[in-house]
Order: structure tokens, then sequence, then C-alpha cells
């Protein structure tokens, strides 16, 4: 049920929630317990996925913090502790169990109840590898969710480089354009003075023609004719010198396009390469981690397993033997001193589990008050922009 609440996308628990049901979250060794702490997570997941449609709003009109609390119990300075009474009251569980056992021992099947030894110390013995399991299972995850975080941050920086680079390649496009602009201006002001200076004495030697009183209505019309062919042909010349400027500027801005566009694609391709070398050493970086810290797990359990394994043996050895001279008394006596003390760790199991849900509701309150933060989730998913705050929480529970 664990692994199905940390695959759901979307999903949002808000810390006053979780703080209404912090006695169940922590291990518990009775089954039916835990299975109503998964119904329940069932319930919550369902009401927090018809509401996934509304976070977005909210989120845009409060500063949200979130934590990951798995992380912070983990590295709560009584963390170890409560997870010593877990495995203290799981012994004494198990120990009951073979208490009860050896109650039916006679002497006529004890060598029935000397094999059945093995099975009860490889029963204590999965216990052991599964929590060790356990942990694996939950840094390889927890490695895999940095993996992912990590890369969502590269392709964040990725795109906002692209992005600015391509603003830049633009802006220097348009003012090479405008200058080219300019420069055609210039070329045209210029030729269009040549035509004025080439046609000028003509066209103005026609017009004092047409004033003059001496001539006939005929040439009159002769010298109309040449001035209007004559400033027809300076138009045109005009004209055609705009035409190739204009054609000369649509191939300098498609030439600049071009230039621009592989200059991008480089670009975009070297970025490209640099992100994805960013990822293969985080990456290999994670794996080396994750590799050492499973190696360790597995010395830690191979040294455990044998000492369990020699001492389980001796200690259920012991008790057949004990449970042939004292078959009911002592052993009856020595399970009410069990039974008391289950009690006593289970009330101090409870206790250490409330104290450290108060530290941590403590530190993240003064954290999101340090941080001005409105809210504080945790499980964060990718439907919500918030501010992690797991580190700087984790360092005031160890200071």
């Amino acid at each position: 049920m664990k692994n199905k609440a940390l695959k759901k996308l979307g999903v949002v628990l808000i810390l006053l929630l979780l703080v209404t049901g912090c006695s169940s979250i922590l291990a518990t060794d009775n089954p039916t317990q835990q299975q109503g702490n998964d119904q329940t997570q069932d319930v919550k997941e369902t009401n927090e996925n018809k509401n996934a449609s509304n976070s977005k709003e909210v989120a845009d009109k409060v500063r949200i913090g979130v934590v990951d609390l798995a992380k912070i119990k983990t590295a709560h300075p009584q963390a170890k502790t409560l997870e010593n009474l877990g495995e203290q009251i799981r012994d004494i569980n198990i120990e009951l169990q073979a208490q009860g056992d050896t109650l039916n021992l006679t002497r006529k099947n004890r060598q029935e109840h000397l094999k059945s030894i093995d099975k009860q110390i490889d029963k204590r013995l999965q216990d052991t590898k599964d929590k060790y399991q356990e942990r694996i299972d939950t840094k390889v995850e927890r490695t895999k969710e940095e993996i992912s975080a990590y890369e969502d941050r590269i392709k964040e920086e990725m795109r906002d480089k692209l992005e600015k680079k391509q603003v830049k390649i633009k802006k220097q496009i348009k003012n090479k354009i405008e200058a080219k602009k300019e420069e055609q201006r210039k070329i045209l002001k210029e030729y269009n003075k040549e035509l004025h200076d080439k046609y000028y004495q003509d066209i103005l030697n026609l017009r004092l023609k047409l004033q003059m009183l001496q001539s006939s209505s005929k040439e009159k019309k002769e010298y109309q004719k040449e001035l209007v062919a004559l400033e027809k042909k300076r138009k045109q010349e005009l004209n055609d010198k705009k035409h190739e400027l204009e054609k000369k500027l649509k191939e300098f801005i498609s030439q600049q396009q071009k230039e621009a566009n592989k200059k991008f694609k480089t670009y975009q391709q070297e970025l490209t390469n640099q992100m994805n070398n960013k990822v293969m050493k985080r990456k290999k970086e994670a794996n080396e981690e994750l590799q050492s810290y499973v190696q360790k797990q597995q010395k830690l359990l191979k040294e455990e397993m044998q000492n369990k394994q020699a001492n389980l043996s001796e200690k259920l050895q012991g008790t057949i033997v004990e449970a042939e001279k004292q078959l009911s008394s002592s052993i009856e006596t020595k399970n009410k001193k069990l039974v008391d003390g289950l009690d006593e760790l289970k009330n101090g199991q409870k206790s250490l589990q409330t104290e450290i849900m108060k530290d941590i509701k403590a530190e993240i309150a003064k954290v999101a008050k340090e941080k001005e933060l409105d809210v504080v989730l945790i499980d964060y998913r990718n439907n919500i922009a918030a501010v992690d705050i797991t580190d700087e929480v984790i360092i005031k529970l160890k200071n």
C-alpha cells in the first residue's frame, strides 16, 4: 500500500490532515491496525484525487512549502531508538509465540519440536532480511525520485537558455536588417541625386522651350512629348534601382535567417550534449552511492544473520529444555514478564512516536514562519509549485 501511495501522481496530502492521524504513521506490529491505516490512506488518496483539480488554483494564491516526511522522520535524532523499540516488540511477540508452543512439549515429542527450531529460526531470520530489503527498496525509490527531479531541473535550465539564445539571435538579425535598410536608403538617395543631375539640364531646356512664346503649337507638343518621355525614363530608372535594392534586401534577410538557424542549431546541440553529460554524471554518482549503500546493508545483514542464528538456536533449544523441566509454571511466569515488558515497550513506542511528530511539526512551523509560507504539504507532486524545506527542518531537528 505504501508503494502504491508513493507512485500515484498528483496526490498531495496537507500536513494538517497528517497531524490528525500521526499516531499511525510509524511502524507497528499490529496487522489489523496496519490494515486500517492502509484503508484510511486509500480514503485520503481518493478525497485528494477529487480535489487535485483545485490544487493548482490554491497554489497560485498562497505560498506553499513541501517536506519529505519520511526523510525527516528517518533523520530525527530519536529515529534509531524508535526502530530499536519496534525490533524489541517484534522479538517479544515472536518469543511469546514460541513460548506458547513450548507449553505443549512433552518428552515424547521433544525431537519433533527440536526439528521445528529451524523453522522458527528461519522465520526470525526472514524478518531480518525483510527489514534490510525494505531499507534498500526505500533507498532505490528515493534515488529514482532524486534523479527524476534533477532531470526536470536540467530540462528547465536548458529551455531557459535556449529561449534566451533565440531572443538574442533575433535581436542581432533585426539590428543587421535595420542597418542594411539604412544602407540601402542612403544608396537610393544618392542614386536619385545622380539621376537628377543626369537629367536636370535636358528637362530644364525642354521646360524653357515650352515657355518660349515664339514656339509653334506643333513644336510645343514635341517638346512636351520629349519632356514626358524623359521624366518617365528617369522615374523608371529610379524604380528599377528600388526593385534591385529590395531584391538584395530579401536575399540578405534570407541569408541572415539561414545563418541564424544554423547558429541556433549548433548552440542547441552543444547545450544538449552539455546537459546530457551533466545528467549522466549525476546518474553515475547516484548509482555509485546506491551500490555502496547496498553493499553496506548486505554486510550488516550478514553480520546480524550470523549473530541471530547462533543466539536463536541456543535460546530456542534452551527454551525446550526448560519446558521439559518446568512445563507450565516457569513458562507462564516468564510469559507474564514478557507481556509486561511488551506493554511497557508499546507505551514507550507510542510516546516516542508522539514526541517525534511533535518535534517535526514544531520545526516545520518554525521554518514555514521563517520563509513566510502559508501552507506546508507532504508528498510533493508535479502539479504543485512549492518550496522544499525538508533539509532546513532536518538541520533544526539535529541542532
